[in-house]
């Protein structure tokens, strides 16, 4: 198999796409228009940040498991996700002030909300400079998590991971997360089983041949209609959206398959995905962070003058990707991708699969 995973790359583009396109079907769907052209996707657009944790949690588990059980790497560990999220985090972070305050003036927050806006710590507050990046924390935990993998003895790795896997479904089935505060949230949310799902697809990528991709697709998508049919229906709006462990449970395994299937495709040496697409997989933290407070910007200046009948309409829509996908894009190319040259201290090892770095998920998410 190839040492980078152009296909995952691919994937992230794609569910970087989605999420975008779903805001904008959001925003579209403000100006009360008949026949929004991008109306659907609200349906199934949230499902694409599932995609992103399944990701991150693949990628590292995949990439890294060389350094489990070697406590002397763990600084080298820690600097590498630190660098890899926080400096374009903070650079984005100040991007979004200037939105904010260009378009509403300088944010109303007290000091526990700026700190876990620039730490990115738990908290129960909505990030209103960057409303994607409430992603994050979870992310954080599961590197917290893998560092004590590399800490501990590796033949005690996996007994951590099925302790931890226990854990989160049993905050789920007592609705723990509501008990014990953000803390106890970001470690043993919902969501943290779609990291851990990542994690089985990467160790089912090392021990097997993948021949399942098509089986595993096709059960991915029957197991989420079927959930989706049974608890809200197909006309319900953003369905399971506001119910993190129905959400995941429906959302999860189709998230797992989607990435197993791209990675058999890897090892096949199918790649049949646009050098675009594999573009916009590597710029897919900025766009992912940077699209909300853009487009929430713009559409609040295109709000009361803009006309939506027919051509006008689409071309409002071309103007708001082009903004939002661009300016993403453009962070990446001059700021972004020079930090994360800034902060190689040493060329990765030959021997290691390395995988073009991005975000998650969420999103978003960096890996």
């Amino acid at each position: 198999m190839s040492k980078t995973l152009t296909n995952l790359q691919a994937l992230r583009g794609l569910a970087c796409l989605v999420v975008f396109f779903t805001h904008l079907a959001n925003w579209e769907a403000t100006f009360g228009i008949s026949r929004p052209l991008l109306g659907w996707l609200r349906y199934v657009g949230v499902a694409s940040v599932d995609v992103f944790f399944v990701l991150s949690g693949f990628v590292i588990c995949y990439t890294q498991d060389g350094l489990r059980g070697k406590p002397e790497r763990l600084g080298e560990f820690a600097f590498r996700r630190f660098w890899r999220v926080f400096p374009p985090y903070w650079s984005m972070l100040i991007v979004g002030l200037m939105v904010f305050v260009a378009s509403q003036g300088w944010p109303k927050a007290n000091a526990s909300s700026w700190f876990a806006w620039i730490t990115l710590l738990p908290t129960n507050e909505p990030h209103a400079l960057l409303p994607t990046a409430w992603t994050l924390p979870y992310e954080l935990a599961f590197y917290a998590v893998f560092a004590l993998l590399v800490v501990i003895p590796r033949s005690a790795g996996s007994i951590i991971l099925m302790v931890w896997a226990l854990g989160v479904v049993a905050s789920a089935a007592l609705g723990a997360e509501h008990l014990f505060g953000p803390w106890w949230n970001a470690i043993f949310s919902p969501f943290a089983a779609e990291l851990l799902l990542g994690c089985g697809v990467a160790f089912l990528a090392k021990q097997t041949p993948m021949r399942f991709g098509t089986q595993a697709i096709f059960g991915g998508i029957a197991w989420a209609a079927g959930w989706w049919c049974y608890h809200d229906g197909w006309y319900t709006l953003h369905p399971l959206g506001d119910r993190p462990a129905w959400r995941v449970l429906a959302y999860g395994p189709l998230a797992a398959a989607l990435v197993y299937v791209f990675v058999a495709w890897e090892r096949r040496g199918w790649h049949r995905f646009p050098t675009w697409l594999r573009e916009l997989g590597e710029a897919s933290y900025p766009i992912y962070l940077l699209h909300a407070p853009l487009g929430g910007m713009l559409f609040d200046v295109t709000l009361r003058w803009w006309p939506h009948d027919n051509l006008r309409h689409f071309a409002w829509l071309t103007a708001m990707s082009a903004a939002c996908l661009g300016g993403g894009y453009a962070f990446h190319r001059w700021i972004e991708r020079p930090l994360l040259k800034l902060g190689k201290s040493r060329k990765p090892d030959a021997s290691r699969v390395e995988f073009a770095t991005v975000s998650t998920a969420a999103p978003l998410l960096t890996s």
